[in-house]
């Protein structure tokens, strides 16, 4: 089963190698690689033609066009009848692809014409210390599950059925953030599932997670156009006033995490100012200051503590929790 693999990069020539490596090394023979440079020169082109001529496909577009044109180049030149994404400071673990296809050999033909994805989970390393594993919470019939958890999704853990893609209408290219969240709720509104893999096969580096955007409000921004694509659907699942109500939330939570990521990098205007917008937007007093606290929590933990430090709290909540 020939299982098309994607990396996407801009700019950054040594995680965008780990990442093809990754995907050289997989156990699962029969995949294709493919690469596409966003518009940068880092000499990748010159590294994959010397080192893996023939073993891997490379584009680079003559602008950046950002990570949905460069993912739906991927699947109009791909072979492959599914197809995963894998972020250029990600990694797959060597049995990524080969799990997948073991889980699509368990199903049926009814069920795979209704699967959109398989997604496994995540371990998350700081330092390349393991410190959490994240599990995938959207699965089975996915709208069902977005309306009982919300969007939630893991970077480079699906691997996607190319004719669900395109029944979609690919990735939606109006968008600059958002994005995964998107094919979600684009899957979820054609009835698609998602079959889960309960097991960490991404590696996903937390240091390299926390960089920087510019400006926040280019992000927000971006968010706004992705809440009123999808506040009819909303609507439609919820009501009225609580579809209105969820998109508010959901802007709050992203918000939150970005004001703190803000303040914590010492970008105190930027953060006072999407402080501002998050209050403005979602009229919750206790709602936002829940969000901002949690946000503040979680990015002192993982950007902050000492991985060794990291791990003995989650093992200590766990046990708290009766879970460990």
């Amino acid at each position: 089963m020939l299982i098309t693999t994607v990396v996407t990069t801009y700019n950054r020539f040594e995680l965008a190698k780990r990442a093809i490596n990754s995907l050289l090394n997989q156990s699962h023979a029969d995949i294709e690689i493919i690469v596409v440079e966003d518009g940068s020169n880092t000499g990748l082109d010159k590294w994959v033609q010397t080192k893996h001529a023939g073993k891997i496909k490379y584009h680079k577009n003559g602008i950046n066009k950002g990570l949905s044109a460069s993912r739906n180049w991927a699947i109009d030149n791909s072979k492959g009848s599914y197809i995963g994404f894998l972020d250029d400071d990600d990694e797959w673990k060597p049995d990524m692809v080969k799990e997948t296809v073991n889980t699509i050999k368990t199903l049926s033909k009814q069920q795979l014409d209704k699967t959109g994805a398989i997604s496994s989970g995540t371990e998350l390393k700081k330092n390349n210390e393991i410190v959490a594993f994240g599990y995938q919470k959207n699965y089975g019939k996915l709208e069902e599950s977005i309306k009982t958890n919300g969007e939630f999704t893991l970077s480079s853990s699906s691997i996607y059925s190319v004719s669900a893609l395109k029944i979609i209408g690919k990735f939606d290219e109006k968008l600059k953030s958002s994005i995964d969240h998107d094919i979600w709720m684009a899957l979820a509104s054609k009835g698609f599932y998602v079959e889960p893999i309960n097991r960490p096969l991404v590696v996903t580096h937390i240091a390299q997670r926390t960089r920087l955007t510019t400006n926040p409000h280019y992000r927000l921004n971006s968010l706004e156009l992705y809440l009123n694509k999808w506040l009819p659907t909303y609507q439609v699942w919820f009501g009225h006033r609580k579809g209105i109500t969820y998109a508010n939330q959901y802007f709050a939570k992203v918000a939150s995490n970005l004001a703190v990521s803000k303040c914590l990098s010492g970008q105190f205007g930027y953060s006072t100012s999407v402080t501002k917008t998050l209050f403005k937007k979602n009229p919750n007093f206790l709602q936002n200051t829940k969000y901002l606290i949690e946000a503040f929590i979680r990015e002192t933990i993982f950007t902050k503590l000492p991985p060794m430090l990291i791990r003995s709290l989650r093992i200590a909540l766990k046990k708290r929790q009766g879970t460990y």
